[in-house]
């Protein structure tokens, strides 16, 4: 009885070890998004690898939508009426990966490139540069 006692614990151990691998393979940052870091007065962070314009032929066609997008955001951030807001300039962007050019510490992200937009606004006198996805389903500051 002993030894089929041990060898039972032993099959657990075993299991609970191989368990731990292969949900450690699948990384700690599931169901996780890059939180939405507040507008910076100064210029804006790259990630290392810099991000890329793409040609007016590979361009996403959400354009309008990003720039409502973060029209809203940047409204709810300041307190102000979304008509107050000015767009300087919505260049499309090929990210180098999914954190759209803006990555938090602490976070994982895909290392594909991620088509979006590069839109910049403006409140009495200060910029703002955002960064979306293509569909402006995710709005980023650095």
């Amino acid at each position: 009885m002993r030894l089929g006692a041990f060898l039972r614990l032993l099959r657990a151990i075993l299991c609970l070890a191989v368990l731990l691998v292969v949900l450690s393979a699948c990384g700690g940052s599931e169901g996780q998004a890059p939180p939405t870091v507040a507008p910076a007065a100064g210029g804006e962070r790259q990630s290392p690898a810099s991000p890329t314009t793409m040609p007016p032929a590979a361009t996403p066609t959400a354009e309008p939508a990003a720039v409502e997008s973060v029209r809203r955001e940047l409204a709810d951030r300041l307190g102000v009426a979304a008509s107050r807001l000015k767009s300087v300039s919505v260049e499309p962007v090929a990210w180098p990966d999914a954190s759209l050019g803006c990555p938090q510490e602490g976070y994982a992200y895909a290392q594909v490139v991620t088509p979006g937009y590069r839109v910049v606004m403006e409140h009495n006198g200060q910029r703002y540069t955002y960064h979306t996805n293509a569909t402006a389903s995710l709005v980023v500051t650095c």
